[in-house]
């Protein structure tokens, strides 16, 4: 499963050397999984308008 769990790792001498899996460090999807899907949405919307609006005021055709 992904991210893989967190599992404590020692070195030769039986000491654990502190290592951490930084996946095990992110939070849950459905923590910022909306926030991502909207932020994202209104990204996109923004690009094709200000490509719109560039086609616009250029008088492009291919914008039109």
């Amino acid at each position: 499963m992904f991210p893989p769990s967190h599992s404590s790792s020692s070195n030769m001498n039986g000491e654990n050397d502190g290592d951490v899996n930084l996946f095990s460090s992110l939070p849950q999807y459905s923590l910022f999984g909306g926030l991502f899907d909207w932020l994202f949405l209104f990204g996109a919307t923004g690009c094709a308008l200000a490509r719109w609006a560039r086609g616009l005021f250029n008088d492009d055709d291919d914008y039109a």
